[in-house]
């Protein structure tokens, strides 16, 4: 019986340790294994690049050989290039609307692009010497005019301490001579002054002046100007409601004489202001000339430079329009206009002329977002359901005026060309295109996971990549010593993995595309794996 309790404490103590051991090795691997909350991060570089944005549809390869040309703009007709069963290549002229205004619009565009284009020249040219010396000259007065400035101040405030001086001398005499002490009725059309309170001026005055200087600051000389200034008023107004006609002369000198003195010192005073500014815009003016242009001033005439690039591409697009062409070789039929003609309006107007063509074409329904986005002449590729790794190049030649509306939502079709004929395709065929809408040459771009929203409002998390800490569990994640910041940020075109950036960042930024906060889930499991584990085995 003893060696029975013995042998089960014995091996219940050994289910005790080997639970221990593995608990202990649970917390090791969760401690080391980041199992605490910490927040991780993906990260993406701003680059210069090249965007590519499209549109995809689904349609079929149509069983008609004929494209109805159509004007995309209003106008009057001023040529009619071809006659009906007229043999044409692709891009001979068929019609031509009148296009000055769209001519205007070009010629413009391309006078401001020059202008922004110069002005960006302009900005990154480095001064010259004779640039650098006439802003050091410019320094150089604006230095010297501030000590004549400043003397001429100071004279004025010795200047204005000499008038103090010569009202401390005589004012007191016109007061004890020309103001009445005893009938207190000759001080009541004078709004408070009495002769005790002119007498108490006259003492403060006194005191001030004697324990001032023609060199004291300019702050006790103004209020020494300014009490003196005071006095001479209130013995001003006594002498005039008094009738004292042998001192009011005497009194109207010593008040003009004080007023004069503080305009003086007022222009002076703003001279020397008028000195320190000018130096300081000097300086910078200086400073910015040795430094070169501003990095956001580079940028923003940069911006400036590709909207007028848009404008530029958008007018040409836009004169394109007057000039119908062929979009394909083929024969012109039903020719339906002549010069003089007027297209008021193209959404009741048919079309213009019929091209007969052996050209395979593809019609591809496209909603009213898409549509909007595609016009006549740009590329598409084109795949085939029923042929395995068969791509052809196509271009859209055509272009509903007037969308299809079946249960609420508009469609478009859009017709491609085939760039070559393959004996494959068969009309009926199920075919997806691919068509390119816009192209951004050296755009500055991010990925699209990076751009956020607030309140209508673009922004992107910014972050010193300095900061950041490779992660070792991911290491496409990192970990970082700051917090973000938000930068908000312009947008221009996308696609379906990068946004162009039209103002806000530069390139070789790097922004967050993923913000990852949680525990290491992996070793959460793992050690409460181990602990039930040990609990199972305790338990038997």
């Amino acid at each position: 019986m003893g060696k029975k309790i013995f042998s089960y404490i014995t091996g219940h103590k050994v289910i005790v340790g080997v639970v221990a051991v593995i608990l202990l090795i649970g917390g090791y691997y969760l401690f080391f294994s980041g199992g605490t909350q910490q927040t991780r991060y993906a990260i993406a570089a701003v680059t210069k690049g090249t965007l590519v944005s499209s549109v995809s549809g689904t349609g079929q390869v149509s069983a008609s050989n004929q494209v109805d040309l159509k004007a995309k703009v209003s106008g009057d007709v001023v040529v009619v290039n071809v006659q009906d069963g007229q043999a044409v290549k692709a891009g001979t002229l068929i019609a031509q609307l009148d296009a000055q205004d769209a001519q205007r619009a070009v010629r413009d565009a391309q006078l401001n692009l020059e202008s922004a284009q110069l002005a960006l020249a302009k900005l990154k040219k480095p001064a010259d010497d004779l640039s650098l010396l006439q802003a050091q000259n410019a320094l150089a007065d604006a230095q010297a005019s501030k000590p004549k400035a400043q003397d001429d101040l100071a004279q004025a405030y010795s200047d204005a301490f000499s008038t103090v001086s010569t009202v401390v001398s005589n004012v007191p005499g016109v007061i004890s001579s020309a103001f009445p002490r005893t009938d207190p009725n000759q001080w009541q059309n004078l709004g408070g002054i009495t002769y005790d309170s002119v007498l108490a001026q006259s003492t403060a005055l006194t005191v001030s002046y004697q324990s001032a200087s023609r060199t004291s600051d300019g702050a006790t000389l103004d209020a020494l100007l300014s009490q003196a200034y005071s006095l001479v008023s209130s013995v001003d107004a006594v002498v005039k409601n008094l009738g004292q006609a042998s001192y009011i002369t005497q009194v109207d000198g010593y008040l003009s004489d004080l007023s004069t003195a503080q305009q003086t010192i007022q222009t002076r005073k703003q001279a020397v202001a008028d000195a320190d500014q000018s130096i300081a815009e000097k300086t910078a003016s200086l400073k910015q000339l040795q430094a070169g242009a501003d990095a956001l001033d580079i940028q923003s005439q940069e911006l400036a430079i590709q909207q007028r690039q848009n404008a530029l591409a958008d007018a040409k697009e836009k004169l394109a329009d007057y000039y119908i062409t062929a979009p394909f070789d083929g024969v012109v039929t039903n020719v339906s206009v002549h010069a003089g003609d007027s297209i008021a309006s193209i959404q009741s107007y048919g079309a213009i002329a019929t091209l007969l063509t052996t050209q395979r074409i593809a019609e591809i329904p496209l909603n009213e977002v898409d549509a909007a986005k595609v016009k006549i002449g740009q590329k598409a590729t084109l795949t085939f359901d029923a042929i395995d790794g068969l791509s052809v190049v196509g271009q859209i030649t055509g272009m509903d005026a007037i969308g299809t509306v079946s249960q609420g939502v508009v469609t478009y079709t859009a017709k491609i060309a085939f760039a070559g004929q393959n004996a494959q395709i068969k009309p009926g065929m199920s075919v997806t295109a691919n068509v390119i809408t816009a192209v951004q040459n050296d755009a500055l771009l991010v990925p699209n996971a990076a751009i956020k929203t607030q309140n209508g409002n673009s922004y992107v998390e910014v972050i010193d990549k300095n900061e950041l800490t490779s992660s070792p569990t991911n290491a496409s994640l990192y970990t970082a010593g700051v917090v973000p910041t938000r930068q908000a940020v312009t947008t221009g075109s996308s696609n379906d993995t990068e946004t162009q950036i039209m103002a806000g960042l530069m390139e070789g930024q790097t922004v967050i595309t993923q913000t990852v906060s949680s525990a290491s889930t992996a070793a959460s499991s793992g050690s409460s794996g181990a602990a039930g584990a040990g609990l199972r085995l305790l338990g038997r």
